[in-house]
């Protein structure tokens, strides 16, 4: 994912209440963009959601140390 030199492409996934989606979701774009080559970064914008989105993430987060978290609601960003 993320490198320390420059990042060639930023991706970034707004979602609401998307629980069950995210982790196909995230797999599916780390493949492909590992299949590339290029340096990348992931950036998820929860707006709003009511379900355990954030959660979901936040699991993901935890194992993979290079993915950026928003909170649009709440105003307030995190790098992982």
């Amino acid at each position: 994912m993320r490198s320390e030199s420059s990042v060639r492409y930023s991706i970034v996934v707004p979602f609401f209440n998307e629980q069950e989606n995210i982790p196909p979701l995230y797999m599916k774009i780390t493949e492909v963009m590992d299949s590339i080559g290029e340096s990348y970064e992931l950036i998820f914008v929860d707006d709003g959601s009511r379900d355990n989105s954030f959660k979901v993430l936040s699991n993901i987060s935890e194992q993979v140390a290079t993915i950026s978290r928003g909170d649009r609601a709440r105003k307030f960003w995190k790098a992982l």
